[in-house]
């Protein structure tokens, strides 16, 4: 939502990675609910919620974002996280950096844009996706809805072969790669 004030207030659940292989699923994704001081060509906020894995990952998480350029239109976004996880050496839960995301959206039309996005964390996931985003309704402010679609390549793992304490015969990683997609909605109230 963006309020007649330079403010916003939303939620996300991005990025979300699944994997399976035949030795089992992962999945890893942040919650989050977003504030933003955001301006015609500027945005800069922050965001808390929960970062999810499907195993026993899961904690506290806050991110940071920043926007330059138009809402609708020519601009790169950036978004830097922190998460609650456990660390894989010792065992112990730790607070630390945990994705960075980057996004370009070039104008193409009056109602849609190419999107280039990626992103890394070091909870072992990598995307990288081009694709379309089109404005359905609406001129970009309240009641207006975008859809976006895209397609890449993404790659995410769960466990490390080994942990640092293991015996060295301890077996394989749960890990995938592939294709992956990008499926969105936005909807401003």
């Amino acid at each position: 939502h963006y309020f007649r004030a330079p403010l916003k207030v939303g939620v996300s659940m991005l990025p979300v990675a699944v994997a399976a292989q035949r030795e089992g699923a992962t999945a890893i994704g942040y919650a989050l609910v977003q504030v933003a001081w955001a301006m015609d060509l500027f945005e800069i906020g922050g965001a808390v919620g929960a970062h999810l894995a499907s195993r026993d990952d899961a904690g506290f998480a806050l991110s940071t974002s920043l926007r330059l350029g138009a809402l609708d239109g020519l601009k790169l976004s950036l978004s830097y996280g922190y998460a609650e996880f456990r660390n894989r050496y010792t065992h112990r839960t730790a607070f630390g950096f945990s994705q960075i995301l980057t996004l370009i959206e070039v104008p193409v039309a009056a109602r849609a844009a190419v999107v280039v996005e990626s992103g890394f964390g070091p909870d072992l996931w990598f995307l990288a996706t081009v694709g379309l985003k089109v404005r359905l309704r609406g001129q970009g402010g309240p009641g207006s809805w975008a859809v976006r679609t895209g397609f890449g390549m993404g790659w995410v793992m769960h466990r490390l072969s080994c942990g640092y304490d293991d015996d060295p015969s301890c077996g394989s990683a749960d890990w995938a790669y592939g294709p992956t997609m990008v499926v969105g909605v936005d909807r401003r109230f």
